[in-house]
């Protein structure tokens, strides 16, 4: 699974800061999630009956 994101601030002033909160919070959100995501998706494959 590839998961991206494109952020775009509109306020001029506040690009810099933003993007740099962005760049330092994104990524780690993201693995965290898919991972959550993907043991979710293990956890109830192995729970259906068959």
């Amino acid at each position: 699974m590839t998961w991206t994101y494109s952020f775009q601030p509109t306020a001029v002033p506040l690009r810099p800061l933003v993007s740099a909160l962005v760049g330092r919070t994104m990524p780690a959100l993201m693995r965290e999630t898919l991972a959550a995501m993907k043991s979710g998706a293990e956890a109830a494959a192995t729970d259906q009956p068959g």
